[in-house]
């Protein structure tokens, strides 16, 4: 599945690496922070898997942050 955030990270990464540090720190904070939101949580986990695979992910990785989405989605309703 094609995600452009994936790709715009990716090459900030390259280009600015402190920056991005930086970034992954403060996105650690976030999911750590106790206002968070499940779906925030969601969807920042997923980036953190993607960088720490080298901006590769298995599908079954792929499909868990998805049925995980959905439903936290769901519960929102």
């Amino acid at each position: 599945m094609f995600n452009p955030v994936h790709v715009y990270y990716n090459c900030m990464y390259l280009l600015l690496q402190e920056k991005a540090e930086e970034l992954v720190t403060k996105i650690r904070d976030t999911i750590l922070a106790d206002n968070a939101t499940a779906k925030t949580r969601c969807l920042l986990m997923e980036l953190l898997e993607l960088r720490a695979g080298q901006w590769k992910i298995s599908s079954v990785v792929e499909d868990y942050y998805c049925d995980m989405l959905t439903d936290i989605m769901a519960n929102q309703s």
